[in-house]
C-alpha cells in the first residue's frame, strides 16, 4: 500500500521496470513460442496489475467515475471544429 509520494515514486519506477521486462520478454520470446511467452508473462503481468492498483488507490484514480452519457456526447461530435477544438 502506497502511503506517501516517495512510495509513489518507487512504485512508478517499479512499474517501469515491469513494463521493460515485458517488452524484453516479447522481443525475445513471443515470436518463438507464444505458449511460453504467456507462461513467462504471468508473473510480470500480475505484478503490473498489483502496482497499478496501488497507484490508482493512492492517486484517487480508482474513485473516478466517467458518466457514460458524457462519453457518448463526445463521441457524437459532428463537425471538424468540435472534434479538433481542444488546443486550437
Amino acid at each position: 500500500m502506497i502511503t506517501n509520494d516517495e512510495e509513489l515514486n518507487q512504485a512508478l519506477e517499479a512499474l517501469g521496470l515491469m513494463y521493460r521486462a515485458m517488452a524484453s520478454l516479447r522481443k525475445d520470446m513471443l515470436a518463438r513460442n507464444r505458449k511460453w511467452f504467456n507462461l513467462m508473462a504471468e508473473g510480470p503481468v500480475d505484478e503490473i496489475r498489483k502496482i497499478q492498483a496501488e497507484i490508482d488507490a493512492y492517486t484517487g484514480m480508482d474513485q473516478v467515475v466517467i458518466d457514460d452519457e458524457d462519453a457518448r456526447e463526445s463521441a457524437e461530435a459532428k463537425t471538424r471544429a468540435e472534434v479538433g477544438s481542444i488546443g486550437s
